[in-house]
């Protein structure tokens, strides 16, 4: 199992121009490395706001790890990836959206998973609370004891 299904929780805001940005520069033909370059350079000044200021780089390397869905996945996620690109490169960016959520949701399952909880509590009522989403997600990360069919003697 790849270790993305291992990783629970979410440390950043992502803005959508990030990654945006991201894949503009991907169907510019730019390499991995000068992608993880200019997002050095590039989110150092940037807030998970929306703004501009000086950011250390352990917290905006956090952000990095969940960009990088994009210009670095997982091998068995590389296609996904690349019929996405395609997609891009037929549309508006102001039509990726989806295709963000779509690559973000197969490179962090948790993340896929906290949109469904939220979306289950949102068919169910108008508004909802952190601690709901948290109570649904715990119940579904629950593990279940094991159960035998058949003694094993």
């Amino acid at each position: 199992m790849s270790k993305r299904h291992q990783k629970l929780g979410i440390k950043q805001t992502i803005q959508r121009h990030w990654m945006d940005r991201i894949v503009q520069m991907l169907l510019a033909g730019m390499s991995e490395k000068e992608i993880r370059n200019d997002l050095d350079d590039y989110l150092c000044t940037q807030k998970q706001s929306g703004g501009t200021g000086e950011r250390g780089k352990e917290t905006y390397g956090m952000a990095i790890s969940l960009l990088a869905s994009w210009f670095a996945p997982d091998r068995d996620l590389i296609q996904f990836r690349d019929t996405a690109l395609n997609l891009a490169r037929d549309t508006s960016s102001n039509n990726w959206l989806p295709l963000h959520w779509a690559i973000i949701a197969a490179s962090y399952p948790f993340w896929f998973n906290v949109a469904k909880q939220t979306g289950r509590l949102f068919n169910l009522q108008d508004q909802i609370t952190q601690s709901q989403v948290f109570n649904r997600l715990k119940e579904h990360f629950q593990v279940k004891p094991l159960e035998l069919a058949d003694p094993i003697f």
